[in-house]
């Protein structure tokens, strides 16, 4: 058994020193290869180029090959914030169209509106409406029923309003006065069925007076 041991003990501390012997060699040939390596590079500017650039050449692919996954979620990431941006820009340009599109619809009204003055205004510097006093009025409500036409205007008896008196739209007859109230008053239109109006025809040899019924 004791010489058995002997043995043992003789072929591990063999191993041990072939294997220390083997890192030494190991550790010397490496030493001599840096030193080799530095020494040209150190000499030799183009060694030194060629070692760079061929250690450029080895490491370039391999560091690409890691950073990819890193470029892949930054253009991911450029992506949503570009479509997150294009999508608060579509909000902003359809809110700018509606506001237009107000300003459209206003701008219309008032442009029907001022050529509706400019008729009445027409009208009233006509030769016929000089011995006439003209007040102009609002419709503040259709106040019709089954049995009459009529509408609610905003001016009454405080602005010189009476029963009777003719109501135009423009050039246009479109009743008479048949209520009035301090500020304001009711008129019946012309197309209601108990309206009567007296009208006067001109053109012929003499003049005519009748009744128009609604």
């Amino acid at each position: 058994m004791q010489v058995r041991r002997r043995k043992l003990r003789k072929s591990f501390a063999r191993s041990i020193g072939m294997s220390t012997i083997q890192n030494q060699i190991g550790m010397a040939i490496f030493l001599i290869f840096a030193f080799v390596i530095l020494s040209a590079s150190i000499i030799s500017k183009d060694f030194s180029n060629f070692i760079r650039s061929s250690a450029m050449s080895v490491f370039m692919p391999v560091a690409e090959f890691v950073a990819s996954p890193v470029y892949a979620v930054r253009d991911g990431f450029d992506a949503v914030t570009d479509l997150s941006t294009l999508r608060a820009e579509n909000v902003a340009l359809k809110a700018e169209n509606e506001k237009l599109q107000k300003w459209y619809w206003a701008a219309q009204s008032l442009e029907k509106e001022n050529t509706r003055f400019e008729r009445m205004l027409n009208v009233i510097q006509t030769n016929i409406m000089e011995n006439y006093d003209i007040v102009t009025a609002q419709v503040l409500a259709d106040t019709s029923n089954e049995f009459v036409k009529s509408y609610m205007l905003s001016v009454g008896a405080s602005d010189g309003v009476e029963e009777g008196m003719a109501v135009l739209s423009g050039a246009h007859l479109i009743g008479r006065i048949i209520e009035v109230n301090e500020h304001t008053s009711r008129i019946m239109l012309v197309t209601d069925i108990s309206a009567k109006i007296p009208v006067l025809i001109e053109g012929g040899e003499e003049d005519i007076r009748a009744i128009m019924a609604g």
